[in-house]
């Protein structure tokens, strides 16, 4: 059984692209326990790499659409409400279904370039994470999601083959847990 696990970035300095200095110590608590990966990917975007670095780990691919998403799919997902009304609205919305598949198919491709790896990272973003993890887990009886994922928060998924056969969410515990839409 592969495991690929999805973590949401840490906080970066707004304006700007780069970690702020809270983000890195909470990047590097949570890194103390996470454990060694066989393949890091992150997207294109500096704070995506930056919290791999700061987790401890090295990253071995970008994939530019792991933090692409249109303004107006981010907003008709209704990021940050719970994973269960955005999976509600990919049920009514056919773009941000596809949306959903396609971040789900750019997983996979990321398992498939790394086929020794048993344990794979990548480090994603807030609303693009939630729908993909909307389409790995179509098949499964989840019952309740939850709240969306906070900075480096996340969740693991089991895969036998290429086929998504588990999910475990990865929360923080309540004094790290930071949620932000920004």
């Amino acid at each position: 059984m592969r495991i690929l696990e999805i973590r949401r970035h840490t906080m970066r300095a707004k304006p700007g692209v780069h970690l702020s200095q809270a983000g890195i110590e909470l990047a590097r608590t949570v890194g103390k326990d996470l454990g060694k990966f066989d393949y890091v990917a992150c997207s294109d975007k500096e704070r995506s790499a930056e919290t791999a670095v700061a987790l401890g780990c090295a990253v071995n691919e970008t994939v530019s659409g792991l933090g692409t998403i249109s303004e107006t799919l981010a907003q008709q997902s209704g990021w940050p409400d719970s994973i269960d009304s955005i999976a509600l609205r990919v049920e009514k919305n056919p773009d941000l279904y596809r949306f959903s598949d396609e971040q789900y198919r750019i997983w996979k491709a990321v398992l498939e370039s790394c086929k020794t790896s048993q344990r794979t990272l990548i480090i994603s973003h807030g609303a693009i994470m939630e729908l993909g993890l909307l389409a790995a887990t179509r098949e499964m009886s989840i019952g309740q999601y939850g709240a969306v994922f906070g900075y480096c928060e996340g969740f693991r998924l089991a895969f036998e083959s290429d086929e998504c056969v588990g999910y475990e969410p990865i929360r923080l515990p309540a004094q790290l847990q930071l949620i932000s839409n920004q």
